[in-house]
């Protein structure tokens, strides 16, 4: 059995290019959605790495919504 490399940095620019090229025309629709950061880790390693965003991020939602985040 053989073991599988991890996808390269380019296949994986690849696929997400496309992806952030359409994020901005969902955006332009809904006026719900916003970006508040672009982090570097992958969606596997989002939370042990980029927990300070997306607790800021958290924060942001709470103060709009009028709600209180310990």
């Amino acid at each position: 059995m053989m073991a599988l490399s991890p996808p390269s940095r380019a296949l994986r620019l690849v696929v997400m290019l496309p992806i952030r090229a359409n994020l901005h025309p969902v955006l332009a629709r809904n006026p719900n959605i916003r970006i508040t950061t672009k982090v570097a880790s992958n969606h596997s390693k989002i939370l042990p790495n980029e927990f300070r965003a997306v607790a800021h991020a958290r924060r942001e939602l709470a103060a709009t919504r009028d709600h209180t985040v310990g």
